[in-house]
């Protein structure tokens, strides 16, 4: 029986009451591996068209796992976030992109657009960027839809410095698409590049002490069509054609979890790695090892009942180590021999005793003899 769901931060699924409801629900419940992650695409009181376009670039790069909003909204994600957590909630998105054009006749935030996820539909990491330069998709541009991007970071400090890093790590959740193990070399048709850069190449990229601004700080988004030549050898050869679109952003304000929420948002659960097992190992061709460890089985046989038969006896070999000769087995039989009859009292001491059982004529003669 499907029943409702209450997420951490309060927001709750009603028990569903029709079969449709308990199909609908089964798709947004949480999952041992979870559905690919949609974004919700919206839009401030106030949003210039430039900042529109971008959306909507953004919307066909990351179709069907997508969804669209077109009704303003009267709030601000660093200000106040709980309508926001429950529009994210309602459509089961768990990134969102929120556009706006703040600020009265001097622009305070011009071209504003937040790049933000949740988790459990909780606010985690937000980052505000402005567009100071832009370059819609070509009109020629070929992308197929839901096909999944390759990724490229250029910049030291995507590796060096930590506030960066999440910066990456946020992008790279946002545009990777569907998780998937193996990817057909068709399939790989078009590229994403992200630099960093300081946007005053004079002074450096300065981060203030609370860590929620960024100064000096510039991405470069870029976008390539990837096409497949013949090389005349097995690998193809490789052309990148800049097909749009092509945006600057400047880097304003960053928002990010705490430490101990963001660990339990990275944290898998149990059921998702496999448990290693012991003395199993894989070659390079994929096959398995395995290696298994017996109990010395000398004491077991050595105490093992068995029926013993006497034509498996060996015969016993002199000192030498060779079989005994035939005089040795003749003497041996004679001497069995009279030990039977010793025991049957007929011989003692040499001669024999007990009662008699030769006829008399054998008798006299021995007696004379």
């Amino acid at each position: 029986m499907v029943s409702g769901h209450t997420t951490s931060g309060g927001l709750v699924r009603g028990a569903p009451k029709t079969h449709r409801a308990k199909v609908a629900l089964k798709k947004v419940l949480p999952k041992l591996i979870e559905n690919p992650k949609s974004a919700l695409f919206l839009k401030g009181e106030r949003c210039s068209g430039v900042v529109q376009s971008v959306m909507t670039d953004f919307y066909m790069l990351k179709k069907p796992y997508a969804v669209k909003m077109t009704k303003k909204n009267e709030f601000r994600p660093f200000d106040d976030a709980k309508h926001l957590e429950f529009l994210a909630f309602k459509n089961d998105c768990s990134l969102f992109c929120f556009g706006s054009h703040v600020g009265g006749a001097k622009k305070k935030r011009p071209h504003n657009l937040i790049i933000g996820r949740h988790f459990d539909y909780q606010l985690l990491d937000m980052l505000e960027l402005g567009i100071t330069k832009y370059e819609g998709i070509k009109s020629d541009a070929h992308i197929v839809t839901g096909s999944k991007p390759m990724l490229m970071f250029h910049g030291e400090l995507f590796s060096t410095n930590p506030t960066l890093q999440r910066v990456q790590n946020l992008l790279a959740d946002f545009f990777r698409g569907k998780i998937v193990e193996q990817v057909q070399l068709l399939g790989l048709d078009h590229v994403i590049d992200i630099t960093v850069k300081p946007t005053n190449p004079s002074k450096d990229i300065t981060i203030a002490d609370n860590g929620q601004s960024i100064e000096n700080c510039t991405l470069m988004f870029r976008h390539f069509c990837v096409s497949l030549k013949r090389s005349g050898e097995k690998v193809p050869k490789v052309e990148l054609t800049n097909v749009g679109p092509t945006i600057d952003f400047e880097v304003r304000r960053v928002a990010f979890a705490a430490p101990a929420m963001f660990k339990m948002a990275c944290k898998l659960p149990k059921g998702v790695v496999p448990r290693k097992e012991k003395n199993i190992t894989t070659d390079a061709m994929g096959d398995k090892i395995g290696q298994i460890h017996l109990e010395p089985q000398t004491k077991s046989l050595a105490t093992m009942g068995t029926r013993k038969f006497k034509a498996h006896k060996k015969g016993k070999k002199s000192a030498e180590g060779a079989e005994p000769r035939e005089a040795e087995v003749s003497t041996d039989n004679a001497a069995a021999k009279k030990r039977k009859r010793a025991g049957m009292g007929l011989i003692e001491g040499g001669e024999e005793v007990g009662p008699s059982i030769m006829p008399k004529a054998k008798r006299a003669k021995k007696k004379a003899a």
